[in-house]
C-alpha cells in the first residue's frame, strides 16, 4: 500500500508543475506556483531577451528599458494581447480607429507592425478593407454591431472585435491547402465570425475560414491557432451559456472535435475571455475568467485532468484577483531576467 501511494504521489508531483520555469500573463511574470517575479505597468506586455518591456495600456504603448526607464510612448489604443514575430525584429498590436458611418461613430481595429524603435513598419486597417472582410464572413455577422468597451473607446459599437494574432511561418503544410504555405498572420475576427490569414506584408487576405465551418451567433471564440495537418484549434466561450470548451476543426474535411471540456461542463466557464497553449509536454494551459469563481490559470492532460492549477491575481498569490485575463504564456524568461533590473 505505501509502494503504490509513493507511486501516486511521483506521478502527481511529476506533472503538478509547468515543466517551464516561467509564466507570463497581462504585466507579470510567475513562477511555476503563481508568485510574481517581476510585474510593470500595462494591460499585457512582451519580454524581450536585451531585458526590455513592450507594454500595452488602454491608451498607451510603450517600451521600458532594462533599468525601468521610459525610452518611448505612444498615445495609442491597443486592445487583446500583442505578440512578438517569429523573428523577434518586431512586434504586432490589435489597436483601433473611429469612423463614421452613416453619421454614426463606429470603431474599427487595425493590426500594426512595430519595430522597437516604436514605429509602425506595416498595418492592416479593418476600416479599409470593410468590404473585402465583410464578403468573407457569414450573412448574418454583416449586419453585426457588437458594443465597444466603455472605458476604451468613447463610441457605442465597434465593427470586427478582432482578438486573436497567430503566426504561420512559410512552408507550413496545412493539410494541403496552399494558402498557408506562403505564411502570415491568422487572425480570430469574433465580431465577424470569421478567421482570416493575412499575407506577411498586411497587405491582403489569403485565406478565410469556409462560410460552412462558422460559428452561429451565440458563439464567441477566442485564441485562434493553427495546428499540425491543417486544423484550427480555439477557445470556444460559449459552448454553453454558462460554459467554454476548447474545440479543434478540420479546415480540408469540417470535422469537428472537443479538445476539453470539464465535467460537469460548468466547472470551466471563460464567460468572454480565455486562451489555450499546447505545452511541450503534451498538456494544454488554459485561462478562465468569469462572474462566479476567481480567475485562474490550469493545465489538464489528455484524459482532461487537471494536473496544476493557481489563481491569477495582483502581486503574487496573496494578492487580490485580476481584473481580466486574457491569455497566460508558458515561456523561458530566464534571460529576460538576467538582464531585467525590475521597477
Amino acid at each position: 500500500m505505501l509502494h503504490l501511494l509513493f507511486s501516486a504521489l511521483c506521478l502527481f508531483f511529476a506533472h503538478a508543475e509547468p515543466p517551464a520555469p516561467h509564466l507570463a500573463y497581462g504585466c507579470q511574470i510567475v513562477d511555476t506556483k503563481g508568485e510574481l517575479l517581476r510585474a510593470y505597468p500595462g494591460m499585457a506586455c512582451l519580454y524581450l531577451p536585451d531585458g526590455r518591456v513592450i507594454s500595452a495600456g488602454d491608451r498607451q504603448l510603450s517600451m521600458l528599458s532594462s533599468d525601468g526607464r521610459t525610452l518611448w510612448r505612444k498615445s495609442v489604443f491597443c486592445h487583446h494581447q500583442p505578440k512578438l514575430t517569429a523573428d523577434e525584429k518586431g512586434f504586432l498590436v490589435f489597436s483601433s480607429s473611429i469612423h463614421r458611418v452613416r453619421g454614426e461613430p463606429i470603431r474599427f481595429d487595425r493590426l500594426d507592425l512595430y519595430d522597437f524603435s516604436g514605429n509602425v513598419t506595416r498595418s492592416f486597417d479593418f476600416f479599409a478593407h470593410r468590404q473585402e472582410l465583410l464578403r468573407h464572413a457569414p450573412e448574418w455577422a454583416r449586419k453585426f454591431r457588437g458594443r465597444a468597451h466603455p472605458s476604451v473607446h468613447p463610441v457605442k459599437f465597434e465593427f470586427s472585435h478582432a482578438n486573436s494574432i497567430f503566426e504561420v511561418a512559410p512552408g507550413t503544410d496545412a493539410g494541403g491547402i496552399p494558402a498557408f504555405a506562403r505564411g502570415g498572420y491568422l487572425l480570430n475576427i469574433n465580431g465577424l465570425a470569421v478567421v482570416v490569414l493575412l499575407d506577411r506584408d498586411l497587405k491582403k487576405i489569403l485565406w478565410s475560414m469556409p462560410q460552412s465551418l462558422k460559428p452561429d451567433p451565440t458563439m464567441g471564440w477566442h485564441d485562434a491557432r493553427l495546428r499540425p495537418g491543417g486544423k484550427l484549434m480555439f477557445y470556444n466561450n460559449t459552448r454553453t451559456p454558462s460554459s467554454s470548451s476548447v474545440d479543434m476543426i478540420d479546415l480540408k474535411s469540417g470535422a469537428r472535435d472537443i479538445v476539453y471540456e470539464a465535467s460537469p461542463p460548468s466547472d470551466f466557464w471563460g464567460q468572454s475571455q480565455g486562451g489555450a497553449q499546447p505545452l511541450e509536454n503534451g498538456n494544454l494551459m488554459l485561462t478562465e475568467f468569469n462572474p462566479l469563481r476567481p480567475p485562474r490559470i490550469f493545465a489538464v492532460n489528455a484524459r482532461r485532468e487537471v494536473v496544476w492549477s493557481f489563481l491569477a491575481t495582483q502581486g503574487g498569490q496573496s494578492g487580490a484577483a485580476v481584473t481580466g485575463l486574457q491569455e497566460c504564456r508558458q515561456e523561458d524568461l530566464s534571460k529576460f531576467l538576467s538582464r531585467n533590473k525590475g521597477l
